[in-house]
């Protein structure tokens, strides 16, 4: 018959993605939701999350909470948004800084 999720143990990813910052015991739920998913965006992104992009996440977030699923699912709903995204999918020049001629001026993360 069907395996309960508890009974099977995590993977190593899933503690580095999301176990150690949702087990932490620092902060409430949402602050160590927050973090989890601020560092898996940070990642995948290749550099720190615009504000913009951070509250599109809690907002997820608490959606997903809202409808009531549990922490670690609303997690994971977060990591699916990040994934689709086109900041992961393409390494883009945001910062719009045309030099003359257009030659863009790169900064470290671009």
């Amino acid at each position: 018959g069907p395996v309960s999720e508890e009974s099977i143990g995590r993977p190593a990813a899933w503690q580095e993605l999301i176990g150690r910052h949702l087990r932490s015991g620092q902060g409430g739920e949402q602050s160590r939701a927050v973090r989890a998913m601020e560092a898996f965006a940070e990642r995948a992104f290749r550099r720190p999350l615009r504000k913009d992009e951070r509250e599109s996440l809690l907002s997820l977030f608490s959606r997903r909470r809202r409808d009531g699923r549990d922490t670690e699912g609303a997690v994971r709903d977060a990591f699916v948004a990040v994934l689709v995204s086109p900041s992961f999918l393409y390494r883009s020049i945001e910062s719009g800084r045309a030099a003359q001629g257009g030659v863009y001026a790169l900064d470290g993360y671009e």
